[in-house]
């Protein structure tokens, strides 16, 4: 991967609009407008930032609808995207259609269909923990970038980092997403996960409206 700075990524950040010109992700982010008010700007950041540094590997935790790995796969061809979910909640078998949808579009992403960690696998009775199977993916080569998006609640998160931290490259990335300052249904406490957690840091306030995305700069 290609080595940056804080402010290489914060510019990409403050640069990051769409539409993307990309017809299957500006197809989604029509859709995220109309249903979710969820167009937001951090899907072309996401895209710029492997376009920038050409990581090898990425892994992101917390697939949804496959939306976000297009982006980090449509930015870096030549990257391996692992993405996770466990896709067992109500809903998510349409959700997991979507992502098999992506995948087909973007043969550069393997979709892992399970919980990240073992702390996730208590949760969600009938699914497995599919960190092995990411070890076994990456046969032996580290993880340029880490996207934390999955269980938006800081003991989780921090679980999340944990786990995959030993996997990384001497210069990842690892981008957090949903740090906010007050606690909610689907949030709690992720803005003490982002305060304990080392390293140069950037929050950013803008490409997730409300709800602020972070990146810290890995230094083994």
């Amino acid at each position: 991967m290609r080595d940056y700075t804080m402010e290489d990524i914060k510019a990409i950040c403050q640069k990051a609009s769409l539409p993307l010109g990309i017809e299957f992700i500006d197809g989604r982010m029509d859709v995220y407008r109309e249903h979710y008010a969820g167009a937001y700007p951090y899907y072309a950041a996401l895209r710029d930032i492997t376009a920038a540094l050409q990581p090898e590997t990425v892994l992101e935790v917390g697939t949804w609808q496959g939306t976000s790995a297009a982006c980090l796969a449509a930015g870096c061809p030549s990257a391996a995207v692992i993405t996770i979910d466990h896709h067992s909640d109500p809903g998510d078998a349409d959700n997991e259609d979507l992502t098999m949808d992506a995948c087909n579009r973007y043969r550069n992403i393997a979709y892992l269909k399970g919980c990240s960690t073992e702390m996730v696998t208590k949760e969600k009775p009938g699914t497995r923990c599919v960190f092995p199977d990411v070890v076994k993916f990456l046969d032996g080569k580290p993880l340029d970038i880490l996207y934390i998006d999955g269980w938006h609640r800081a003991d989780m998160a921090k679980a999340d980092y944990d786990t995959y931290y030993p996997l990384l490259s001497k210069n990842a990335l690892i981008i957090c997403d949903d740090i906010y300052g007050a606690s909610c249904e689907t949030l709690t406490n992720m803005m003490d996960f982002w305060k304990s957690l080392p390293g140069e840091k950037y929050l950013d306030p803008v490409i997730h409206s409300v709800y602020s995305m972070g990146f810290i700069r890995v230094e083994k």
